[in-house]
């Protein structure tokens, strides 16, 4: 359930408030901890879970890692066909797990067939970014927190929203963390920032009050990787928490005349600091200059390839084990499924049932390279949707599925 459009400030403040915008922010090194040291503030790429929780690197909202075992593999997809539901089994964000959708969605990774999940930030283009952060946003319940007049106002929602996406080491040190209503520390691992508004009064003359929001750097409104940068104001995406509403300049949340400041927040290894990543001034709702940038902030995208020509190798690499259409398809007996093997040694076939268990093995010794045919009896199963893997010696996996009719 929404909120109703009504927008609380901090009032508490003596008229000075932050935003907090969807960035990311690199934690210290262990040996430095408490202590003040060069640090990088990173607000690019997906949040290492291992260092600010301690949890597994899948344990995070669309993994797919839906057994929580620290990898995403075939048992996944195994659990989703058997119903499992949690965070990590709803991959295509729709905020219901395991849904044949998101079966679809995990097979075709697991197998090799798409290069990542909707939820692999740093890999996405900037429409997909947006649309995962816009999700997240949904399936977040921030926005549901009562506001609370000098308790609970505009800053702890825009300070709760930011643990729940980026997560935060020691964060039950934070300044009063006991005032949030429902952390979920690390839940969405989208990289979080904080940062400084003011509001649109409606006053002439005045001097509005602060105000907190939230935003994600997510790069140009394209398909295009690798682009985003932090010192383009279009290439963050502004969000109210109170409403999960984007925010424009000359809208309520954010004045067209003031300067937006997105700040990194929080504590990293023991030690907590509040630095203004970049100060945009706007005037009439656009740009008019960048008043500063932090030095240590990245400004380069470090997910992006090094060099054309690695892209372009990783683009013609050849698969070493290729799994063909199975035929007849649907069959109901005898089914043929072709595989190509750019080795010379072993391949193994299981067949999985539709609940996901094993039925059957069979080891083929001494293949060799080249085009070759598994042929298999499917008449001694009943009707059904069957799954046959195939690894080669190298490990390399393809799959296909089989539909048996009696």
């Amino acid at each position: 359930m929404k909120k109703t459009k009504t927008y609380k400030l901090w009032g508490a403040v003596k008229g000075t408030a932050v935003a907090v915008a969807l960035g990311y922010f690199l934690v210290m090194p262990k040996d430095l901890k408490g202590q003040v040291a060069p640090f990088t503030l990173d607000p690019f790429s997906q949040p290492d879970i291992q260092i600010t929780e301690g949890r597994l690197p899948t344990d995070y909202y669309g993994s797919g890692d839906a057994d929580s075992s620290g990898f995403v593999d075939f048992e996944d997809y195994n659990a989703m066909v058997g119903g499992i539901q949690n965070d990590r089994a709803d991959v295509d964000g729709d905020g219901v797990p395991s849904t044949q959708n998101d079966q679809n969605i995990l097979w075709e990774y697991v197998f090799g067939n798409r290069d990542g999940l909707p939820s692999h930030w740093n890999h996405l283009n900037g429409i997909e970014k947006r649309d995962w952060a816009k999700k997240m946003i949904e399936i977040d319940q921030t926005d549901t927190n009562p506001y609370i007049s000098g308790e609970y106002d505009c800053g702890w929602f825009a300070k709760e929203f930011f643990v729940n996406s980026h997560g935060a080491e020691n964060v039950e040190n934070y300044l009063h963390y006991g005032k949030f209503v429902n952390p979920r520390n690390a839940r969405f691992n989208i990289p979080v920032q904080r940062g400084f508004t003011k509001i649109t009064s409606g006053v002439p003359g005045s001097d509005p009050p602060g105000h907190r929001i939230n935003a994600v750097l997510v790069g140009p409104n394209d398909t295009t990787k690798y682009q985003a940068d932090p010192t383009n104001f279009d290439h963050w995406y502004f969000f109210e928490p109170q409403t999960d509403e984007e925010v424009h300049p000359g809208d309520f949340s954010m004045n067209a005349n003031e300067d937006v400041k997105i700040k990194w927040w929080g504590y990293a290894n023991g030690f907590f600091t509040d630095i203004i990543l970049i100060d945009f001034s706007l005037e009439d709702g656009q740009v008019s200059g960048i008043n500063a940038v932090e030095p240590y902030m990245l400004t380069e995208d470090p997910n992006s390839p090094t060099s054309v020509v690695e892209e372009n190798s990783l683009e013609k690499s050849v698969k070493n084990f290729e799994v063909g259409n199975p035929y007849p398809n649907p069959g109901n007996g005898f089914v043929n499924i072709p595989y190509k093997n750019n080795r010379f040694g072993k391949v193994t076939f299981e067949i999985y049932d539709m609940q996901g268990q094993l039925v059957d093995r069979i080891n083929k010794n001494d293949i060799g390279p080249g085009e070759n045919n598994f042929k298999y009896d499917f008449g001694k199963f009943a009707s059904g949707i069957y799954t046959v893997v195939g690894t080669a010696i190298d490990g390399s996996i393809g799959a296909v599925r089989v539909i048996h009719l009696k």
